[in-house]
């Protein structure tokens, strides 16, 4: 048995540091992962606190991170006093931001961009809170952005939202972390509460593993069976169960061992996936369906393990692919067909008849700046041997180890 170590989540990760930040104490952490985003927030929250205690303005590099972008906005523009610039990566600078900045203005903030120094500058204010309204079909991320900040204003606040709202599981974290440091949030429908009653002290705060992370492992324990190849059989010790997990990605267990049971029953049925969209068809012949808005970090994983597995799919749900690290879409497509995967994709959709084109005789996969794009393809080896990942250092993003972790696995156990 091999013992895989899956760092812990940085999502959770980034919204305990911002708590902490907010609420003005120390807190200690088990298990906060060493990664690039991580680092980014911890660099981004130092200089807020240097900034404060020295009474100066601030610059941080906050690199690729665009978590740490959206919360900082948020959680410095409340800040009062603060005068800090958060300078970031050209491709993370493009990537869509005027629905929280607005949200912000709206209540108080004054934020600038710089276009020509990729860079945003902030002074901080004491904001108003009260009613806004969002349109939470782009991103999660506005959303918990603006209540991660709001505890700090001088009214309660209340949100109501707009469209089709994405990745709702990733709320619902954001809620729990800010429990976990003394915040009063609740969540309905269409709207979320945030009183004004600030941050108290966590002492101390666990971090789960991450379950996005851990979808390599099921992938490539997926495709290994598919190709007839055994792996050593391995555990992930760090992930919280399903049942108490606070990550809507922890859908990726059911989704691989409903997969896996295709494979055992030699068939590609259909997986029985209640997230459908209302007007989707609920059965479709030899593909398996599934609703993503809420998951959307677990689509290359899927994407690449059922084509190497050669199991048809249907993903919708997925627009929001589009404002990733990179277009996931149009970049899932391009590089599955160098495998000889022939995808189609929609506005919202994303899909795999079985199609296929001939492969080329040693694929070298561009990552696009992004992580998931390099884990994603790595468990395709089993299947082409000659493939090669462009910039395996990518993975810095979220999981340094990654290499050395799944290296434990991809060997033939015989």
């Amino acid at each position: 048995m091999k013992t895989i170590i899956i760092p812990g989540s940085k999502s959770i990760a980034a919204r305990a540091l911002v708590c902490r930040l907010l609420s003005g104490h120390d807190t200690v952490f088990t298990n906060l992962p060493d990664c690039g985003d991580t680092r980014g927030m911890l660099r981004l929250t130092e200089a807020v606190r240097q900034a404060l205690s020295t009474n100066t303005p601030a610059k941080v590099d906050i690199g690729e991170g665009g978590t740490t972008l959206r919360f900082g906005m948020a959680a410095c523009a409340s800040i009062p006093g603060l005068d800090i610039t958060l300078i970031g990566s050209p491709r993370l600078m493009e990537r869509p931001h005027g629905i929280l900045l607005d949200a912000l203005r709206k209540m108080g903030a004054e934020i600038s961009p710089i276009p020509s120094e990729n860079a945003i500058h902030i002074k901080g204010h004491s904001l108003a809170g009260g009613i806004l309204q969002l349109d939470g079909s782009v991103s999660s991320q506005y959303l918990s952005a603006l209540m991660l900040a709001a505890p700090t204003w001088e009214s309660d606040t209340i949100i109501q939202l707009t469209g089709d709202v994405v990745s709702r599981p990733y709320i619902e974290m954001t809620a729990g972390v800010m429990h976990a440091f003394g915040a009063d949030v609740s969540i309905e429908e269409s709207s979320v509460l945030v009183r004004a009653t600030g941050y108290a002290q966590c002492a101390r705060y666990d971090i789960e593993g991450d379950w996005s992370g851990a979808s390599y492992f099921f992938e490539t324990r997926l495709i290994a069976k598919a190709l007839g190849i055994n792996l050593p059989d391995f555990d992930m010790p760090t992930l919280k169960s399903p049942s108490e997990s606070l990550q809507g990605d922890s859908r990726v267990a059911a989704i691989f061992a409903e997969a896996n049971r295709c494979l055992l029953n030699d068939q590609r049925s259909t997986i029985n996936d209640q997230r459908f969209s209302q007007n989707a068809p609920r059965t479709t012949h030899h593909a398996m369906l599934l609703n993503l808005n809420d998951a959307p970090d677990l689509v290359p994983a899927i994407a690449v393990a059922f084509c190497v597995a050669d199991i048809p799919f249907k993903i919708e749900g997925v627009a929001h692919l589009r404002h990733k690290e990179t277009d996931r879409m149009e970049a899932l497509s391009t590089e599955l067909r160098r495998l000889g995967y022939v995808l189609t994709t929609g506005d919202d959709t994303m899909a795999w008849d079985g199609k296929r084109c001939e492969p080329e005789p040693s694929p070298l996969i561009r990552t696009y700046q992004d992580h998931r794009m390099a884990m994603a393809f790595a468990p395709a080896k089993l299947a082409f041997p000659t493939l090669q990942i462009e910039d395996p250092t990518v993975v810095n993003k979220s999981f340094p180890d990654f290499w050395k972790e799944i290296a434990k696995i991809m060997v033939n156990d015989e």
